[in-house]
């Protein structure tokens, strides 16, 4: 035995090929042992938080979660901006893009300072309910289902529709000027 503080005797390994490894990596030297032991950990750390994402996709005009239909993202031409509709064409919101000028915002790429951002504003009604920084498929996808608001239906679960409108906020139209349309 080596006179480290990991051993073999003081780590409960459950695995045999794992508690194998770590007797014939003690055998070697201590430092192989600990990068042994390091390399085991950020392998189990990488199975457990890959397995909890689930896949987005987007083709054409369909997201889908592990390869299951869940809205439709299609872009309007005339107010340029996106129709959300559920997998059976029901629409649901309209992202309608929105920008303003902040001279704080400039970098290298943006030497306009324009800031883009979307209005979430809910089929049939007027009223924008929060504004989001994208209006990309699957940065939509994400926020869908970390709040839950679709159901398996495509059908808005209004709680959770709510709870996500309240956490995006209005966080743009309170750094932009006054707009006169």
């Amino acid at each position: 035995m080596c006179s480290t503080a990991w051993s073999v005797t003081s780590t409960r390994i459950d695995f045999p090929v794992a508690r194998i490894l770590l007797e014939r990596a003690e055998q070697k030297s201590p430092i192989m042992k600990s990068l042994l032991i390091t390399t085991l950990l950020f392998i189990s750390f990488g199975f457990t938080s890959s397995g909890s994402k689930p896949k987005i996709k987007q083709k054409d005009n369909l997201v889908t979660i592990e390869g299951t239909p869940y809205f439709k993202h299609e872009m309007t031409r005339a107010v340029f901006g996106y129709t959300i509709s559920s997998p059976d064409g029901e629409q649901l919101f309209f992202l309608r893009q929105e920008k303003y000028n902040d001279p704080t915002k400039a970098t290298k790429s943006n030497s306009t300072t324009t800031v883009y951002y979307y209005s979430l504003i809910r089929e049939g009604g007027t009223e924008v309910l929060c504004e989001l920084r994208s209006a990309g498929g699957k940065y939509l996808a994400k926020l869908l289902v970390e709040y839950t608001v679709l159901d398996t239906n495509g059908k808005i679960i209004e709680a959770n529709f709510q709870k996500m409108v309240t956490h995006a906020g209005m966080t743009f139209s309170a750094n932009r000027p006054v707009i006169i349309r």
